[in-house]
């Protein structure tokens, strides 16, 4: 529990560096890295003391992904901040899993990719778009991941245009990797893929896409999920695309 207790009082208190971190640009992270400004935030101190990380390569890493993860959950205002570490630290066995993951990701994540779902996906169960059941699913789903897999996702969203369909031949080279974590399988109805529940989910709620039908119109995530072994999808209507 001294994990949840700390993670609780630090994980969103990035001070002055945070106002910083979201108005910076993408190619500007680096330079928090460089200078000392992160090392005194105290998720990043309290990080270093747990996983005494002196090697400078280590320390590079943490403070890359916390910077990503700060940017990422910068859209939460104080309520909705709040709302989150009182929910996500509380004293339960889902709390201690998802503060696990949590510090996981942010500390051992080889790339920043992840640290970046990972605020999303914050952003997401505070603003009450996904429970706590899917918002831990959904975080070890991307601390499992290869990031090869996690780069899929955009690439298939970026080939179909953020569409939740099937998926052809074209698709192939996103739907292997997307596979391997379950995010993708075949589909029961063509010869094509589809995203899985969770899949859908990540690409919303962890990459920020907004989807679209195959027809265009906008897709709308379903308040209920029908089960676990069932997958939504919207055929398109040409077997080689």
């Amino acid at each position: 529990m001294k994990l949840i207790r700390n993670m609780k009082d630090s994980l969103l208190n990035a001070g002055e560096a945070s106002k910083e971190l979201c108005q910076a640009a993408e190619s500007s992270i680096d330079i928090f890295i460089e200078s000392e400004v992160l090392s005194e935030v105290p998720f990043v101190e309290y990080a270093f003391s747990i996983k005494n990380a002196f090697d400078k390569y280590q320390v590079a890493k943490v403070k890359r992904n916390y910077a990503n993860f700060i940017k990422s959950a910068s859209t939460l205002n104080s309520q909705e901040a709040l709302y989150f570490t009182d929910q996500i630290f509380a004293n339960t066995e889902q709390a201690e899993e998802a503060a696990e993951t949590i510090f996981e990701i942010i500390t051992s994540a080889e790339r920043p990719i992840k640290a970046e779902i990972l605020g999303r996906l914050c952003v997401s169960f505070a603003k009450g778009k996904i429970d706590l059941n899917e918002f831990n699913s959904l975080m070890h789903i991307t601390c499992a991941a290869t990031v090869p897999a996690l780069r899929a996702m955009q690439g298939l969203m970026n080939l179909y245009s953020n569409q939740v369909r099937t998926y052809y031949q074209r698709s192939k080279p996103y739907i292997a990797q997307l596979s391997s974590v379950g995010l993708a399988v075949n589909s029961g109805k063509s010869n094509g893929w589809e995203l899985t529940e969770l899949g859908i989910q990540l690409a919303s709620f962890g990459f920020g896409f907004t989807l679209y039908q195959a027809d265009g119109k906008l897709y709308e995530m379903p308040k209920e999920l029908s089960g676990p072994n069932e997958f939504l999808i919207f055929e398109g209507d040409e077997e080689n695309t």
